[in-house]
């Protein structure tokens, strides 16, 4: 249990990370149609946020809890890569990079969570 509650926590730090990355982002751009997809991602953020809140205080999280999670991790994946793809300056590529980095701590401990010694 102490291995997952350590787990849990690392996800929700780097939900946090994520989340205060995207505020920057969406502070610097420039761009007034990449808003819309910005809050898109904000709005896809937030319900993976709502899911991994799911999951502390439980003995094993379920594994229905956790194909959710990882979905939604997935899409808030894909949805980032689309902006940083459209992204017109390299001076927000440690956001992006910050972001990504964040993503794959989550998918990892969800993975963790779910019995993989990956």
């Amino acid at each position: 249990m102490a291995d997952e509650d350590s787990t849990i926590q690392d996800i929700q730090q780097a939900l946090q990370s994520c989340d205060r990355a995207l505020e920057q982002l969406g502070a610097t751009c420039c761009m007034a149609e990449r808003s819309a997809r910005m809050q898109a991602l904000s709005t896809r953020l937030n319900e993976l946020g709502r899911l991994l809140d799911g999951l502390g205080g439980q003995p094993s999280p379920a594994p229905d809890t956790l194909g959710k999670a990882q979905a939604a991790t997935e899409s808030v994946g894909a949805a980032l890569g689309a902006l940083y793809a459209t992204c017109c300056t390299p001076t927000r590529e440690r956001l992006y990079t910050l972001m990504f980095r964040s993503l794959g701590t989550i998918h990892m401990g969800l993975w963790r969570l779910g019995g993989a010694q990956h």
